[in-house]
């Protein structure tokens, strides 16, 4: 790593320590007013935590006392205000109950393991609230869209990735093999699929889909060996 980009990098975990309580519109870019997601916390929290861990694995030059300062106080706050205590579940943003799929990309981040028990509750929460038919709507909550949209299929992999982390393995390979059949006959991927099953919506072909089948794949593949098929 060159100085350059290590100096790029300190100047993005400085912003994101300088910016953290800021609301915004989210990994979804919701339509409303900006809000404290709890995605958008969790993922300021790796930026420091990854932040400190490079410059103490190479040695470099990082303002550490500060971006931990930082790191602490975001899990104070994504704990104490994107926790709902009653449900014992993690929420889409500060004060409200409304269910996100981005929530399961919280062990991907580091904040919780798969294994956690408000994890695992989140995650059933999550299926509860968001699954249609066996695939995953983004949120629960309106957003101004004069239609309902789509299931969002990387969302589908997000929970089977997140079902073969908790060691449920036939669970993630049904929620794996519902989200592979959006794909047409190539193997191509939409950003969505529509409610009733037709067909496809949205951008086409969608990288985020892509990544985030092959991510649940080797998810339920590092559990006990490939599935046949």
């Amino acid at each position: 790593m060159d100085s350059d980009y290590w100096d790029f990098l300190v100047h993005t975990v400085d912003t994101a320590c300088e910016r953290w309580r800021e609301p915004d519109h989210g990994i979804w870019e919701m339509r409303d007013a900006p809000r404290h997601f709890v995605h958008s916390k969790a993922m300021c929290w790796a930026a420091t935590d990854r932040g400190i861990a490079l410059a103490r694995r190479h040695g470099l030059p990082a303002p550490l006392d500060r971006w931990d300062r930082t790191r602490q106080a975001l899990r104070e706050a994504i704990d104490h205000d994107g926790y709902d205590a009653r449900s014992g579940v993690y929420c889409q943003a500060f004060g409200d109950r409304q269910a996100d799929a981005a929530l399961l990309l919280l062990p991907q981040t580091g904040f919780l393991a798969f294994g956690d028990p408000r994890m695992l509750r989140t995650t059933d929460w999550i299926r509860q609230r968001l699954d249609r038919g066996g695939l995953l709507l983004r949120y629960d909550r309106p957003d101004g869209l004069p239609e309902p949209e789509g299931a969002f299929v990387p969302c589908t992999f997000w929970l089977a990735e997140c079902l073969a982390g908790q060691g449920r393995r036939d669970e993630a390979l049904d929620s794996y093999q519902r989200a592979c059949r959006c794909a047409n006959e190539l193997g191509l991927f939409s950003e969505e699929f529509s409610r009733d099953g037709r067909g496809m919506l949205g951008n086409f072909p969608q990288l985020l889909t892509h990544l985030s089948q092959v991510t649940a794949r080797l998810a339920i593949d590092a559990m006990v060996g490939p599935p046949p098929g």
